[in-house]
C-alpha cells in the first residue's frame, strides 16, 4: 500500500472516529433524559421506611451505574472528538475506552431486553425504544472501535511507508 493511500485511509477513519465522538455524547444525553425520566417515574413508589430499603438500594444502583455509565461516555466521546480532529496518538486510550463504553452499553441493552421479557404482556413503547436506541448506540461504540483498531495499525503502516521511502 502507498504512503497517498494510507493517509486517505487515515483521514476517513478519523472523520468517522469525529462524527462518532459525536454521536456517542448525543447519546449520552439521552441517557441523561432516560434516567431523569425513570427516577420522575419510579421515585414516587420509593418512600423510606424498613420495608422499602431494597428499593432504595435498586435505586441507588441504578443512579450509580448511570454515573459511571455517562463518565465513560463523556471520556470516550470527547477523546474520540480529540482524535478524530487533531493526529494525538491516544489511540489505545480510545481503543480501551470504547470497548469499556461498548460493553456497558451491552449491559444496558441486555437489561432492557431481560426487562421486556420478564414484562412480555406489559411490554410498553418506552422499553421498545430503549432497546432500539440502546441498539443504536451499541452499533456507534462498536464502529468506533474498529475505526480506532483501524486508525492505529495505519499510523504504524505509515511510519513504516515514510521510513522506507527515505
Amino acid at each position: 500500500m502507498d504512503l497517498e493511500t494510507i493517509k486517505l485511509k487515515i483521514r476517513k477513519n478519523k472523520d468517522i472516529i469525529y462524527m462518532n465522538g459525536y454521536g456517542v455524547l448525543v447519546f449520552m444525553l439521552w441517557s441523561l433524559i432516560k434516567i431523569i425520566l425513570y427516577l420522575v417515574d419510579i421515585a414516587p413508589e420509593v418512600s423510606p421506611g424498613v420495608d422499602d430499603n431494597l428499593d432504595i438500594i435498586y435505586l441507588s444502583l441504578v443512579i450509580a451505574s448511570s454515573v459511571i455509565d455517562d463518565a465513560f461516555t463523556i471520556i470516550t466521546g470527547l477523546l474520540a472528538i480529540r482524535v478524530g480532529k487533531n493526529n494525538k496518538p491516544h489511540y489505545t486510550a480510545l481503543i480501551v475506552l470504547s470497548i469499556i463504553t461498548c460493553s456497558l452499553g451491552l449491559e444496558f441493552l441486555v437489561g432492557d431486553i431481560l426487562l421486556c421479557v420478564i414484562l412480555a404482556s406489559d411490554t410498553s413503547a418506552t422499553i421498545i425504544a430503549n432497546i432500539l436506541t440502546d441498539t443504536f448506540f451499541l452499533t456507534m461504540t462498536v464502529f468506533l472501535t474498529i475505526s480506532a483498531f483501524k486508525l492505529n495499525n495505519l499510523r504504524r503502516l505509515e511510519k513504516e511507508a515514510t521510513t522506507n521511502e527515505r
